[in-house]
């Protein structure tokens, strides 16, 4: 082995990197998930298409 292995060195940064991840992703999910534009785009295609006149 060239190098010295650290796991717990290498444990708290894939520990890290995941926290800001989650962190970061979490105010876009909520953000994509409850626009209005899903209720409309909902509301939009049952009125039109699933019920044929």
């Amino acid at each position: 082995m060239p190098h010295r292995a650290r796991p717990m060195t290498g444990m708290l940064m894939f520990i890290g990197v995941n926290m800001v991840l989650v962190n970061t992703i979490s105010p876009v999910y909520d953000f994509v998930c409850f626009l209005p534009f899903w209720e409309r785009r909902v509301l939009h295609s049952l009125s039109s298409s699933a019920f044929p006149a």
